[in-house]
């Protein structure tokens, strides 16, 4: 488990020195028994309710093939959001009929490999409808609901309301319902996703959104049977000194609505599709101190090994993620410092923005930082920005430590290159 020790940050009896020394930096580190840890806060929430839900951990927060063969036996499935998501699914080891594709722009070739291998897909629009009829006859879909109404911590995750290119308007449900019958589809559920990373503080939200949801399944429910409501994903956990993360009677809480909206409904099964719930607190980047300012700058700067090419989050939504000096964790001497990241670009900090400074131990060049909270869109939203390579991800399971993604080399950056 992540611990300090003895003012140094710790996994298990492992120090994080120690691990970002036999791998390098930057490094993607993530304790697996923490993930374990997570979905069963989450069952034990759906037991003490007494809900019939399903976990379909959405893939697109971590598809690492090591996390998904862990999470195998531990989740009814997985939601995916891309037809190679779904290969990498199949890889690990989760059948077709364990995998949801939730996506809101398929290509044809796209649709004929998701009707070859019969994935279950939420249609979002009724332009998709009609595609996914004509690669497949007698196919299961669900249907994708936009409830008008948004949730999430950023505007760019929020999915939900007016301004949203998601799903379709519950006044028309009924439209796509029978469009997709007449197109000789199965509608099977209802889809929703109205946001990502909500808290407690936002359950009250949560419930007029699964209100919308019971409102719409009544009405579908007259044309045609509905075996779930899926609920999306979207709990979040803390980022912020601010913020707290889900207590269990909170979670149990947000089980009871989505069981009474589904009772009242009519309809027997719940779906949900946490990511950043069960990974995100589960990871951790550790990045190496590069360059420190020495006066010539008006603010004390740190320049890591990292940029937002390895971990964007706090480029893109300005996202707060608590940072540690592994080594020296607490200390009598601080500074105040701008953490910025290794590339060629103004906004590449670690920082919520290049004005706010991070209180950190005095640092010296060599130091490892640890950067918490990164499990979720952390190497899924990597990139190669700068010619920059990707990093190595490793996985700490009862005390042994095993690499799962080798950090890329000259070759992986150009190997597809013509010229």
């Amino acid at each position: 488990m992540i611990k300090i020790k003895n003012n140094q940050l710790y996994f298990g009896n492992i120090k994080a020195e120690e691990l970002a020394k036999e791998f390098g930096t930057p490094l993607y580190v993530y304790d697996f028994e923490k993930v374990a840890q997570n979905i069963e806060k989450l069952k034990k929430a759906i037991k003490k309710a007494k809900a019939n839900i399903k976990i379909y951990y959405a893939q697109k927060a971590n598809s690492s093939l090591a996390l998904l063969k862990f999470l195998k036996n531990k989740v009814d499935g997985v939601d995916t959001a891309s037809p190679f998501e779904v290969e990498t699914a199949l890889k690990a080891g989760f059948s077709e009929r364990e995998i949801m594709l939730t996506c809101p722009a398929l290509t044809d070739k796209d649709l004929d490999y998701l009707a070859k291998k019969s994935i279950f897909i939420n249609a979002d629009s009724f332009s998709q409808i009609k595609k996914i009829s004509k690669k497949k006859k007698i196919f299961q879909i669900g249907i994708r609901i936009n409830p008008l109404i948004e949730i999430g911590a950023h505007s760019h995750i929020k999915t939900g309301g007016k301004y949203s290119k998601f799903g379709i308007i519950p006044p028309k449900a009924i439209e796509a319902v029978k469009l997709a019958k007449k197109e000789g589809l199965e509608v099977l559920g209802l889809h929703c996703h109205a946001g990502s990373n909500w808290l407690a503080k936002d359950l009250l939200v949560f419930e007029k959104i699964a209100r919308v949801m019971t409102d719409v399944a009544k009405r579908v429910k007259k044309i045609t049977n509905l075996n779930f409501l899926d609920f999306g994903g979207g709990i979040g956990i803390a980022h912020s000194p601010k913020e707290r993360d889900f207590n269990q009677k909170e979670l149990t809480s947000y089980a009871k609505i989505i069981k009474r909206a589904t009772k009242e409904a009519g309809v027997f099964e719940a779906r949900i599709e946490p990511g950043r719930f069960i990974i995100g607190n589960a990871g951790v980047l550790l990045t190496k101190v590069v360059h420190l300012s020495q006066g010539e700058k008006p603010i004390d700067v740190c320049i890591l090994d990292a940029g937002f090419n390895i971990f964007a989050r706090p480029f893109i939504y300005g996202a707060f993620h608590k940072i540690l000096l592994s080594l020296k964790v607490k200390s009598k001497k601080f500074k105040k410092y701008l953490i910025g990241g290794n590339l060629c670009e103004g906004g590449d900090v670690f920082n919520t923005s290049k004005k706010e400074l991070r209180k950190l131990p005095v640092l010296k060049e060599g130091d490892i930082l640890a950067i918490f909270n990164a499990g979720a869109y952390g190497f899924s939203m990597s990139s190669q920005f700068n010619s920059r390579l990707r990093p190595a991800e490793i996985a700490i399971l009862n005390g042994k430590v095993k690499l799962i993604r080798k950090r890329e080399s000259f070759e992986d950056l150009i190997k597809n290159q013509i010229f």
